[in-house]
């Protein structure tokens, strides 16, 4: 068994569902999670502009199979990669880059260097005498894959309570209603039912998987029977590395979740919902076909402000609490006004 690593990200939030965000200013390493073994410096990053800030905590079980490169010391070609990077001309494909991070008096050196204050000889000889602090980054899905939430230095996010009022005023609801082609939910009739006699807009969504697309539609639409007046039915996908590959790669996917799309689409007379994760985004998006893009979007992403997309709906916890249910339910808000929202509901609803 490979030995296990703890590491850190220093952020003002919780980050439980790390993802590799393309931010307008190149880092050392390029795009990725930034993660480090030393606690203090995460810390010392979290809190660096008021103070305030969360140490969140990961396990890591290293995999031989990921690309690695390793900087063991700030040489030579440490900082030609550093330059590259931050110049956005990095083509290397590694999954993971680990190596030293600038600490003040490394930083103003290197930035001499890349302003052509100094060559490359002079900033080696004054970096060769700095300790640098240890960064690790994470630069593909395949990597953090790999790297486990554990909790904060505020405690297992498993005993973490929200405070103040949880009775969110609940104006719509999307209740699940099929899996595959095999698995239904035996409540949603009656869900749906008890949703519609309050008031409250019903959409039905169906949890995608490996199956033919086509053959998944007719089975939700068989299992949801949407009704006039409800909310556009929604596409959950959530597929893994491994099942996207067991597909047939990204094309076959995105073929697969078209058919569900158009058959159910070309069945209940309006635009169906694409649910994804903003990692899916990020991931596979900008290559899915046109006849794709075209569907609204609603996002899952936790733990952080609204999600740099164009959305419809947003997931933002899935430990909300809503009066009548036990148990914490996913909370989520339309992007819009209340008065767009309902415009929405007529120019959108099952036809």
């Amino acid at each position: 068994m490979r030995e296990e690593i703890i590491l850190y990200h220093g952020s003002k939030n919780i980050v439980e569902s790390p993802e590799i965000r393309v931010t307008k200013y190149n880092k050392d390493f390029y795009f990725g999670f930034y993660c480090t073994t030393l606690d203090a410096q995460a810390k010392r990053w979290a809190t660096r502009f008021d103070g305030k800030g969360i140490l969140n905590e990961y396990r890591y079980i290293p995999n031989e199979e990921l690309s690695v490169k390793v900087f063991p010391e700030m040489s030579e070609e440490w900082l030609d990669f550093i330059l590259n990077c931050r110049s956005g001309k990095d083509l290397m494909d590694y999954d993971l880059v680990v190596g030293g991070v600038a600490n003040d008096k490394v930083f103003n050196t290197v930035e001499l260097f890349f302003d052509g204050l100094i060559d490359k000889t002079e900033a080696i000889s004054r970096l060769r005498y700095e300790k640098p602090n240890l960064q690790i980054c994470f630069r593909t899905e395949k990597a953090l894959s790999l790297l486990h939430f554990e909790g904060t230095d505020l405690g297992p996010t498993a005993r973490q309570h929200a405070r103040g009022k949880t009775d969110y005023p609940v104006s719509f609801v999307f209740i699940k209603a099929s899996q595959g082609t095999t698995i239904r939910n035996r409540y949603y009739a009656a869900d749906a039912a008890h949703a519609r006699r309050r008031g409250i807009a019903v959409g039905a969504y169906h949890f995608f998987s490996t199956r033919p697309g086509r053959a998944q539609a007719d089975f939700f639409l068989k299992t949801a029977a949407p009704r006039r007046g409800d909310l556009p039915p929604v596409l959950d996908v959530e597929l893994t590395r491994r099942q996207i590959a067991a597909m047939g790669g990204e094309k076959a996917m995105f073929r697969e979740m078209l058919a569900w799309l158009q058959r159910v689409e070309a069945r209940v007379g309006t635009r169906p919902i694409l649910y994804v994760s903003q990692q899916f985004v990020n991931t596979y998006m900008p290559d899915a076909p046109e006849a794709l893009q075209r569907y609204d979007v609603w996002i899952a992403r936790y733990g952080e402000y609204r999600p740099y997309v164009r959305l419809l709906f947003w997931q933002l916890t899935a430990r909300g609490r809503v009066a009548g249910i036990r148990t914490e339910v996913d909370i989520n808000v339309f992007n819009g006004s209340k008065e767009q929202f309902e415009a929405y509901r007529k120019e959108a609803c099952v036809k």
